[in-house]
């Protein structure tokens, strides 16, 4: 018996390890606060009688709203954008199933801002090997005219160590002044911005108990408002070879600011032709770039595929497969690695010719039934 020699492929990860953090319930999907800390505040900035603005200058003394100013969203669409055609998803595009709602906002049921602000915390540990933090988030702000930056609606987000100091290049801070060329005008002083990932590396604190913490934060002048909507991601970013009505493709993870692919591209997913390392520059909008790197080896030094009866060539094919027997072909059918069949049809001899032009690139199992009914199985590769 001869041996079947089949197209394969080998995909390897390198330069990121791909760890979870100790996610628990730090993404939401408990769908409940379970390991959050709560706080409902004001926003204090120019009380301090300061002309910058810092975290520290939240007053979490004076309440300034009940618990209704946090809300866990699963599907849906703002209410309040959607009144001026605009959407923007209440969950995280990205992953998971439940984010979080920080702020009542004019469009939720808020009749004034009155310097507003919510704190929520959590505390977790590193895992060995892990190298990035992330999370997702979108924000919804009034931009009131003749403020400063400081005095501005909010979204902020920093990591604190076991000892409750900031880690360095951890702080995060989003105002439409800040960052005005990533949001959306829809309506006279009003904008939001849309659903954007935002990673920091912490390859130097692993093993270590950290406090991530977000806020979101009305005017100091108390008379605009601001609402985030924020997901963390337990997953480490990672490449995936992901098959699409045939084609390969390898997708960086999306909702970054910008991507540069070794092969020139700027887009999160590149397609798939040759064997080769494959590597991405991924920067995040806070300014914080990492690289994702790859190899794939497809067998393409194979001309000829061999069963116990049947052979087809060559191996890859771009335009025509060949299929040749000792025994007479009864029929074929054509599969992507999904399973779903893109081509089935007869040959009734003991040779044929399959025409795989209009194939999108990619991997395909073929199925060829001889007589007798025996049916053997082999991958090639469409280029």
């Amino acid at each position: 018996m001869k041996k079947t020699t089949t197209l394969f492929l080998l995909l390897v990860i390198g330069n990121m390890v791909l760890a979870q953090s100790n996610c628990q319930n730090l993404d939401f999907e408990d769908g409940d606060y379970n390991g959050w800390i709560q706080e409902y505040a004001r926003n204090a900035a120019l009380l301090s009688g300061s002309s910058t603005h810092s975290i520290d200058q939240i007053d979490t003394s004076t309440l300034a709203n009940t618990d209704s100013s946090f809300a866990l969203n699963d599907i849906g669409q703002d209410p309040f954008l959607l009144n001026y055609g605009h959407q923007l998803p209440l969950n995280n595009p990205y992953s998971g199933t439940t984010a979080l709602r920080m702020g009542l906002g004019k469009g939720i049921n808020n009749p004034s801002a009155q310097r507003g602000a919510e704190r929520i915390s959590y505390n977790f540990s590193l895992l060995s090997g892990q190298q990035i933090v992330s999370f997702a988030y979108a924000f919804v702000q009034q931009d009131p005219s003749g403020h400063q930056n400081h005095e501005m609606p909010y979204f902020a987000v920093e990591l604190l160590d076991s000892s409750g100091n900031q880690i360095p290049n951890s702080y995060y801070f989003v105002t439409v002044q800040s960052l005005s060329n990533l949001f959306t005008q829809v309506a006279p002083g009003t904008y939001y911005k849309n659903w954007a990932k935002v990673s920091f590396s912490v390859d130097t604190l692993a093993g270590q108990n950290l406090t991530l913490r977000f806020t979101n934060a009305d005017c100091a002048l108390g008379g605009h408002w601001g609402y985030s909507y924020v997901d963390f991601i337990c997953d480490q970013p990672s490449l995936q070879l992901v098959q699409n009505s045939g084609s390969l493709n390898l997708e960086a993870p999306e909702g970054y600011m910008s991507y540069l692919w070794n092969t020139g591209a700027t887009t999160s997913s590149i397609p798939i032709t040759n064997s080769g390392t494959y590597t991405v520059d991924i920067t995040s909008e806070n300014g914080f770039t990492f690289q994702l790197d790859t190899t794939i080896s497809i067998a393409t030094d194979i001309n000829e595929v061999r069963g116990e009866d049947v052979s087809l060539y060559p191996n890859p094919a771009s335009d025509i497969l060949n299929l040749k027997s000792n025994e007479t072909i009864k029929s074929f059918s054509i599969s992507d690695v999904t399973g779903r069949f893109v081509l089935v049809d007869q040959i009734n001899a003991k040779s044929g010719m399959i025409d795989v032009k209009f194939l999108n690139p990619g991997v395909y199992h073929i199925s060829v039934t001889s007589e007798g009914l025996k049916t053997q199985t082999f991958k090639f590769l469409k280029r």
